[in-house]
């Protein structure tokens, strides 16, 4: 039985500098969670309890979870994803971002926008200059390529 042990030990040992060496890059996310809309978009249910369990298990992986930012206006979500950017920049090249949206959003024009709470309705009118543009080119995501999103928003055509 020591024996045994002895090699389980050793063969632990063997694998914690990759354990290690895999979690070294700076590991950062932001969430979003979008509940309280006006009338016009409607209100959804999950998105708070939904960026609470998404923080959890990226904190249990070794993920920085930057404060949560909810029922967020346009002002409020762009501050929000610049101070990540910003953070992410200072992290250095091998730095991990991961950006967790919950709430409305919108397809137009080949474009994907988050919906901030402060607009009036949910339709392709609302986006220019009310919306967050989600996109590698989108002016609120240039500062950082390495960056994961993951739109969870919801849709109205699905």
């Amino acid at each position: 039985m020591k024996c045994a042990c002895g090699f389980v030990v050793a063969i632990a040992l063997l694998f914690l500098p990759s354990i290690v060496f895999a979690q070294t890059e700076k590991r950062i996310a932001l969430l979003i969670g979008n509940k309280d809309y006006k009338a016009g978009v409607g209100a959804l249910t999950n998105p708070l309890n939904d960026v609470r369990i998404v923080g959890e298990a990226l904190s249990a992986i070794g993920f920085e979870v930057m404060m949560p930012i909810e029922n967020a206006t346009r002002a409020v979500m762009l501050r929000a994803i610049l101070k990540f950017a910003d953070k992410l920049k200072l992290a250095g090249p091998d730095a991990v971002g991961f950006l967790y949206y919950s709430g409305h959003g919108i397809s137009s024009g080949g474009e994907n926008y988050l919906i901030p709470v402060d607009v009036d309705e949910n339709t392709s009118g609302c986006t220019r200059g009310h919306a967050s543009r989600v996109g590698r080119n989108g002016p609120s995501f240039e500062p950082w390529d390495a960056a994961t999103i993951a739109d969870r928003g919801s849709r109205p055509n699905g």
